[in-house]
């Protein structure tokens, strides 16, 4: 992991509890995820047109993807913190365009497993080459540098982020 400027003069993150530059990085990275979500819907509506799927539904493949595109209505939604008949509306929709599939649990026939199609895969993918795509367009208004100290600040919130999933201070 890279060092960090804290690590470097002897300071740690429970030093800053109060620092003033928290609000403002606060809202700084607030309305910079708002913006590359705007810019990736921009994409996306371009590329796909009005039939597309909508940000959520994307975000529900994405979610099904990374575990191993298997899951169950009850889980998605505690994962992308929505209500279970939200959940169960999304999962219609993507079921409708053949994206989703219902499958009975044999073991428990009250539970039914969601599986993401082949259909699925490749919309992601496509999807995810659009927004990748939109992405490295935007980055190359940065130089080498600017590219740099971007991806050392991606990895030093990442990892916070880790470390605050795991219960660290």
């Amino acid at each position: 992991m890279l060092a960090t400027d804290d690590e470097r003069t002897g300071e740690t993150a429970t030093d800053h509890s109060d620092d003033p530059h928290d609000d403002a990085l606060v809202i700084a990275i607030d309305r910079t995820v708002s913006r590359i979500n705007r810019a990736i819907r921009t994409a996306l509506e371009q590329s796909e047109g009005v039939g597309r799927l909508t940000m959520p539904q994307l975000r529900c493949l994405q979610a099904m993807a990374a575990d191993g595109g298997v899951a169950l209505t009850t889980q998605l939604a505690r994962q992308l913190n929505v209500a279970v008949p939200t959940m169960t509306s999304m999962i219609d929709g993507l079921a409708e365009r053949g994206l989703v599939e219902r499958q009975q649990n044999a073991a428990d026939r009250r539970q039914v497993r969601l599986l993401l199609t082949d259909a699925g895969h490749e919309t992601l993918t496509r999807y995810e080459h659009i927004a990748h795509d939109r992405i490295h367009h935007v980055l190359t208004h940065l130089n080498t540098r600017q590219k740099t100290r971007l991806r050392a600040a991606f990895a030093d919130v990442a990892a916070a982020l880790d470390d605050d999933a795991k219960g660290g201070d």
